[in-house]
């Protein structure tokens, strides 16, 4: 899949297309942010009239809360947005011509309707195979109303069983739709394959369909011995029987089970490249950074539930905070001259164990900081002492100031905490004070001095 890219497909259109190039209203189903950077999800009615639209986006919720109740669509529901167009049909149903084999059956009476997507039963001449014909009309919709999808759903209002992959997502509205759609969604998101055989037709290399029969060399060998993964071959015809699926019971196999541990991993990783990354904003958001006050970075970042990312600060080289999405940095953190901080982030989910896994789910952002002090004569200060230092409780602070200017005074913990502020508005002269740090952990703290023209900084240290 190619984010953001909208490939039109033109075909034989059974009515004027143009119809479907207007502006439709949009409802919001699911929503957690920009969707210029999450994982859009769309879908479109297709045989809903005007009066039946109400019932769509019923529908549409009902469907989107299935989906995102089902794993790994579950722990990362937050990577995802979905919208639905809300396009009329000038009549209500799907087609079904009653053409294939099977078609015989006399709850589902033939019929031939007018959709915007031309959905059909009877498609290759299987009776269960729903698929909407009309692909321009589709795009059309999409380009018109929300060319940034990343998923393509069609909903058609039918009551009878049928679904399909491919491009867009199918389902009706059988009282098995909710289980139809996470299958077909199986296929259209993450390419899997149906793990019941269902043709020679479709027989070709998938994630969870392959010819490789060696456990140590199957493309999901990481997985077999645990969770039911294996090896097992197909049944049903000569070619059938050269083919191997992991799993006996999984929903790509029948609708009722969950997913297997193989399709898991493939979805979570069709997540992953999709999204880009789980890094939404990095702060500051300039990379180049010449160093004037103490300096905080944090990371906006998209989360799995549970959470799964883990977060490594370095700076360096060295590593110097794990675990939480913001640092600051002072002055004494830094050495003389350029500086790196770099954030790496990796997603440790337990439903992901390909090889490559540790370098496609990591992450990083990086900033390049230039620090060169000044001397506190250069400042504007002078008799600067610090007594006692080390300290059990009390630091006196000296100094003199001779210009008139605005002081701002900070004692900051080994995590970037304040811990003491004072400010001096057009403060001149000398400058003496005990600071009683005894309410605090004994560790190693820092003074900053910020006046109009730099920084002082000094370790404090509390024993």
């Amino acid at each position: 899949m190619n984010r953001r890219l909208v490939v039109l497909i033109f075909s034989v259109v059974f009515f004027n297309t143009n119809l479907y190039s207007q502006s439709y209203s949009v409802d919001t189903i699911q929503y957690n942010g920009d969707p210029n950077k999450l994982i859009n999800f769309v879908l479109i009615g297709d045989g809903y009239q005007v009066n039946q639209l109400n019932a769509y986006i019923t529908d549409a919720v009902n469907l989107s809360n299935y989906l995102f109740s089902v794993s790994p669509f579950l722990e990362y529901k937050d990577y995802f947005n979905v919208f639905a167009i809300n396009v009329p049909s000038i009549d209500s149903g799907a087609n079904h011509p009653g053409t294939s084999p099977d078609a015989i059956c006399p709850s589902v009476p033939f019929s031939s309707v007018n959709t915007c997507c031309n959905s059909t039963f009877d498609y290759a001449n299987i009776h269960r195979l729903l698929v909407p014909q009309n692909y321009s009309a589709i795009n059309n919709i999409l380009i018109n109303n929300f060319p940034l999808y990343d998923q393509t759903i069609i909903l058609v209002n039918s009551p009878y069983y049928g679904g399909s992959g491919g491009g867009n997502a199918t389902t009706s509205l059988h009282p098995t739709a909710p289980e139809i759609l996470v299958h077909e969604i199986g296929h259209s998101f993450s390419g899997l394959a149906d793990e019941y055989w269902a043709g020679d037709q479709y027989a070709a290399e998938k994630p969870n369909l392959t010819q490789e029969t060696n456990p140590l060399l199957v493309k999901w060998k990481n997985w077999v011995g645990t969770n039911g993964i294996g090896v097992y071959q197909h049944s049903g015809s000569t070619i059938a029987s050269t083919w191997y699926r992991p799993h006996n019971t999984c929903k790509m196999q029948s609708l009722s089970n969950d997913f297997c541990a193989v399709c898991k991993e493939t979805i979570i990783k069709t997540i992953h490249n999709v999204i880009g990354s789980p890094i939404l904003i990095s702060y500051p958001t300039q990379s180049n950074i010449v160093y004037t006050n103490p300096l905080q970075f944090k990371l906006t970042l998209l989360k799995p539930n549970p959470n799964t990312l883990r977060v490594k600060w370095n700076l360096n080289g060295y590593q110097i905070a794990n675990n939480i999405d913001s640092i600051t940095l002072i002055a004494s953190n830094l050495i003389v001259g350029s500086n790196v901080l770099s954030a790496e982030v990796i997603d440790t989910t337990q439903l992901s164990r390909f090889d490559d896994h540790p370098i496609y789910h990591t992450y990083n952002v990086s900033w390049s900081i230039q620090y060169f002090p000044v001397s506190v004569y250069e400042i504007g200060l002078t008799s600067f002492k610090i007594y006692p230092n080390p300290s059990r409780e009390i630091f006196n602070i000296e100094f003199t100031s001779l210009l008139r200017q605005n002081l701002e005074i900070r004692i900051i913990n080994s995590i970037g905490e304040i811990v003491y502020l004072e400010n001096l508005e057009n403060y001149t002269g000398e400058y003496n004070k005990a600071i009683n740090l005894k309410e605090f952990s004994k560790a190693l703290y820092f003074l900053e001095i910020t006046t109009n023209d730099g920084i002082i900084n000094k370790k404090l240290i509390l024993q």
